[in-house]
């Protein structure tokens, strides 16, 4: 991972679970990829904004759908920038290989490996956006 991208992610660290975040004020888990490809990347994705946690099912549908239009990218050659899809409804960030920034509810914006339960055993699969 670049120290550039090092940096902008250690800066989103701690930031707040909020349903359907996508501000430094609050992140969902879709708000911290969002937030990352527009201000470190310069890529607007689409926002996802209109979806809350009680429409889960069409939220990941469609965001499953969107992830397919990218590469998808077997694991293990995964790297920093690439999003990783987790069974039933949960998306992180590869930071570099073996770890993710995502937003979870309980913890807020956190790095944590993808490596290890629970979410080893749900991993669904990694894209890059090309």
């Amino acid at each position: 991972m670049s120290k550039g991208l090092e940096s902008f992610i250690a800066d989103l660290i701690g930031v707040p679970w909020k349903d359907r975040g996508r501000t430094l004020s609050g992140f969902d888990c879709w708000g911290v990829v969002y937030h990352t490809y527009k201000y470190f990347f310069n890529t607007e994705l689409e926002r996802y904004d209109e979806y809350s946690l009680s429409e889960q099912d069409k939220a990941i549908q469609i965001i499953m759908e969107t992830a397919k239009t990218w590469k998808e990218v077997p694991l293990g050659n995964e790297h920093s920038g690439d999003v990783v899809l987790f069974h039933p409804c949960h998306i992180g960030l590869v930071v570099r290989k073996g770890y993710m920034v995502h937003c979870l509810e309980n913890l807020g914006t956190v790095i944590q490996r993808y490596t290890v339960n629970p979410w080893k055993d749900i991993i669904e699969g990694f894209y890059r956006y090309e």
